[in-house]
C-alpha cells in the first residue's frame, strides 16, 4: 500500500511532442485559421448562413492523439480536418434552429398584421372616406367649430385656432377643440414642437389622422385641416395598401422558410458517423493507459522501517 507508478520517462510527453512532424502540426494549425476565417467572412458579408460564432477551434490533444499524429498515419489528418468540419456544420445547425424559432415568430405577427389591416384598419379608412364625402360642404361654403363658436371666415377660425394651440403647449394635455365636416378636431400635447392637429370621424372608425401647426401661420393651419379630408385620408389608405402588401410577402417568406430542412444536415450526419468510425479504428475514444511502456518502475512510498538495534548479549 501507499505504492504510485511513475512514468518510465518523465519527459515521455514532451518526447511526443517532438515526434509530430512539421507537416502534419502546420495543416491542423491551418485548418483551424481556414475555418475561423470562414465564420469572419459570413459575418462580413452580410449572409445569413451563420450569424453566431463560438470558439470550436481549441487544440486540446489526449495522449492517444499525440501518439497517433506522431505515428504518421493519414487517418489522423482526416480526422483532425473531419473535427473542424462537424464543428461548423453543428453550428450551423444551431443557427438554423435558432432562425426557424425566430420565423415562426415573425410569421405570427405578419398574420395579425395582415388581419389588423384587411378586417379593421382598410374598412374603417374607406368608410371614413365616404363619410368625408357626404359631409364636404360646397365649394364656396366654409364653417368649422373652435371652442363651441362656429366660424365661416378662414382667418377668424385661424386666430381662435392659434389660441388653442398656445393652451395645450402651456398645459401639456391633449385637448378636444371643435369640429369639421363631420370630423372632431383635438389637439395633440408634443413638449418637442407644437401640438398635432388630430382628427376622428363621428362614424367610430376608430382611425386617427394627423396634421403639423404653426403658430406663424393662421390659414395655413385651417387650410392642413381641410387637406386632411381632401388627401389624408387617401394616404392613409395608400399607406395600408402598402403595409399588407409588404405583411403578405414577410408572412408567406417567412412560412416558406421555417419549413426548409437542415441544408447540411446530410453531410453532417456522414462526417459524424465517419469521425466516430475514426475515433475508433484510432482508439482515441479510450482512456489514456496509466502505465506507458514497459521500462516503468516502481517507487515504495512506505515510510522506511527503522532498524532494529543490535541485541547486545550478556557474556
Amino acid at each position: 500500500m501507499g505504492r504510485i507508478v511513475r512514468r518510465g520517462n518523465e519527459n515521455k510527453t514532451v518526447q511526443v511532442f517532438n515526434y509530430l512532424t512539421e507537416k502534419t502540426f502546420d495543416s491542423y494549425m491551418m485548418s483551424i485559421i481556414v475555418n475561423k476565417q470562414k465564420f469572419i467572412s459570413q459575418i462580413m458579408s452580410g449572409k445569413t448562413p451563420a450569424r453566431t460564432c463560438q470558439d470550436v477551434d481549441e487544440m486540446v490533444l489526449n495522449y492517444s492523439e499525440m501518439q497517433a499524429i506522431a505515428s504518421g498515419d493519414p487517418r489522423v489528418k482526416e480526422k483532425i480536418e473531419l473535427d473542424n468540419d462537424v464543428a461548423r456544420l453543428r453550428l450551423l445547425e444551431s443557427e438554423h434552429a435558432r432562425r426557424k424559432f425566430n420565423l415562426q415568430d415573425i410569421a405570427k405577427k405578419c398574420e395579425r398584421e395582415v388581419r389588423r389591416i384587411t378586417q379593421i384598419a382598410l374598412p374603417n379608412a374607406e368608410h371614413d372616406k365616404e363619410w368625408a364625402k357626404k359631409n364636404e360642404l360646397p365649394e364656396d361654403t366654409f364653417e368649422i367649430k373652435i371652442s363651441d363658436r362656429t366660424y365661416t371666415e378662414r382667418a377668424k377660425a385661424g386666430a381662435a385656432l392659434r389660441k388653442e394651440i398656445i393652451s395645450v403647449m402651456a398645459s401639456r394635455q391633449t385637448k378636444q377643440i371643435g369640429e369639421f365636416c363631420g370630423f372632431t378636431i383635438s389637439l395633440s400635447a408634443d413638449c418637442a414642437t407644437t401640438p398635432k392637429i388630430t382628427m376622428h370621424s363621428w362614424n367610430g372608425g376608430g382611425l386617427t389622422y394627423y396634421a403639423d401647426t404653426n403658430l406663424d401661420s393662421d390659414i395655413g393651419n385651417i387650410t392642413r385641416i381641410k387637406n386632411i379630408l381632401k388627401i389624408g385620408i387617401d394616404k392613409k389608405i395608400e399607406a395600408l395598401n402598402a403595409n399588407l402588401e409588404d405583411a403578405t410577402k414577410n408572412l408567406a417568406e417567412a412560412e416558406r422558410t421555417k419549413g426548409a430542412p437542415f441544408e447540411y444536415a446530410d453531410e453532417l450526419r456522414e462526417k459524424t458517423a465517419r469521425l466516430e468510425q475514426l475515433d475508433k479504428e484510432l482508439n482515441i475514444d479510450k482512456q489514456d493507459e496509466a502505465i506507458i511502456g514497459d521500462d516503468s518502475e516502481e517507487i515504495n512510498l512506505d515510510p522506511p522501517q527503522k532498524p532494529e538495534p543490535p541485541k547486545h548479549g550478556r557474556r
